[in-house]
């Protein structure tokens, strides 16, 4: 007997759900010609993945490559399910007085204790996702440590 396939894609509709009901991601942007991972706070409007961030190394390599990875995922070992979702797409410093005001009034915040007033745009290439069924001795083996 054939069992179900442990991987399932996500529609386009779904990946788009998925990260409209999220907050945190991570972005990969290159510096100095390695990948860099950063993890941000991030509102998603339409198909367009929105962050805020504050000058520095992130910022100055957005500038000089703005093509970026985003990436959310998550994991739910007793339902044995996990998810990812990747957006490959354009990354643009938004210096729109109202860019900062825009973001914020729609909800856009950061959950660090610092600063961050410059606005980033995420307009996608690809966006894809899909879904994981867990083995159930992974569940077991995390049942088993305190």
């Amino acid at each position: 007997m054939l069992r179900e396939r442990p991987i399932t894609e996500m529609t386009e509709s779904e990946v788009w759900e998925t990260v409209r009901a999220h907050t945190r991601g991570r972005l990969v942007v290159v510096v100095d010609g390695e990948a860099e991972i950063f993890p941000v706070d991030y509102q998603a409007t339409g198909d367009q993945v929105t962050f805020l961030t504050s000058p520095g190394t992130k910022l100055r390599a957005l500038q000089a490559n703005p093509a970026v990875v985003f990436e959310i995922d998550g994991a739910d070992d007793l339902a044995q399910s996990a998810w990812s979702v990747v957006v490959r797409g354009t990354a643009t410093h938004v210096r729109d007085d109202g860019a900062l005001a825009a973001a914020t009034v729609n909800g856009l915040a950061t959950s660090l204790d610092f600063p961050k007033y410059e606005v980033v745009v995420i307009t996608p290439t690809t966006a894809s996702g899909r879904r994981f069924r867990l083995d159930s001795a992974h569940r077991d083996r995390i049942d088993d440590h305190p």
